[in-house]
């Protein structure tokens, strides 16, 4: 049965992680077609993004990734595919996802403790966004001093 939240089965997104790390693996072709329609989710179109990457085919991958992108609409949506894409070591995806609540209308909120635990550098992205902590630095700059030493991102 599936879950109630809209994601795909997690043997499903299992197996399709197989593929994104190892794959295409035998059969691919026919777990698309056993996919169905969960082959939409943000789940199965990052697994296949990263396929496509691993494999040299980065237009393939661009668009799963921009389709995986535009599928995750919420603050939720983006914490849960952020957690995903982070428990597989896909950093680079994880940090893409949990820079895009930066770019909801409403941003996190100042206070919202998950923001700052899942994500505690890029809750220091833009201090434009959280004007309650003004001494914020940019992103190019947190947790790096211009000497190179390590600093707090508070300053």
């Amino acid at each position: 049965m599936p879950p109630q939240d809209g994601s795909p089965p997690a043997g499903l997104v299992e197996l399709f992680a197989l593929h994104a790390n190892f794959g295409p693996l035998k059969g691919f072709d026919d777990d698309v077609k056993l996919a169905a329609r969960a082959i939409d989710t943000p789940q199965l179109q990052y697994c296949l993004a990263q396929m496509y990457r691993r494999n040299g085919q980065d237009a393939k991958a661009n668009v799963a990734r921009r389709a995986a992108i535009e599928a995750s609409q919420t603050l939720s949506d983006h914490f849960h595919i952020g957690g995903f894409l982070l428990r597989r070591w896909w950093l680079d995806s994880s940090r893409q996802e949990y820079e895009q609540i930066l770019k909801l209308p409403t941003g996190p909120e100042p206070n919202d403790i998950n923001f700052h635990i899942q994500c505690p550098r890029l809750s220091c992205m833009d201090s434009r966004r959280h004007p309650s902590r003004p001494g914020l630095r940019p992103a190019h700059r947190a947790g790096h001093g211009h000497d190179g030493t390590r600093q707090s991102p508070l300053g």
